[in-house]
Order: C-alpha cells, then structure tokens, then sequence
C-alpha cells in the first residue's frame, strides 16, 4: 500500500519560464539539471521539514525532441 508520496511531476513547455512563475509564488528551485542523453531537463522545488518527509514539486520540459524519443517509450515503474 502507498505510504507517501515521494513527489509530483508537472510536465511544462519551457522550462525557464515555468521556473520564473513557479519562483513568484515563493518556491526556491534548485539549479537546471539536464538529463544527458534523455533530452529533457528539470528544475525542482522541496517541501518538508526535514529530508524524512521532504515531497517535492519537479518541473519537467523536453528540450531536444529527436533525443527524448526513445525516452517516452513506457517503462517499468519501481
């Protein structure tokens, strides 16, 4: 049985601009993290008191298109 939520994925078009609204509201992002090879990047934000209940918000955009192909193929989740 599902015992917590590790975190939430929002799938965005570009990535800076997600980021920049996401930033007014007041959520600190962690710094750009491309996925080499995938053709996606991320920007992420933490929720939580500590590293044991930390839940964090991931914003997801794909930059290069021919690269994140083979990524969207469906894949086992664990």
């Amino acid at each position: 049985m599902l015992q917590r939520i590790d975190h939430l994925v929002a799938p965005v078009p570009s990535l800076d601009a997600a980021a920049e609204a996401y930033g007014r509201l007041g959520l600190a992002l962690t710094p750009r993290t491309v996925h080499a090879g995938r053709g996606t990047a991320n920007r992420a934000a933490f929720v939580g008191r500590s590293a044991a209940d930390f839940v964090y918000l991931e914003l997801l955009a794909v930059e290069a298109y021919p690269s994140a192909a083979p990524a969207l193929t469906p894949r086992p989740v664990r």
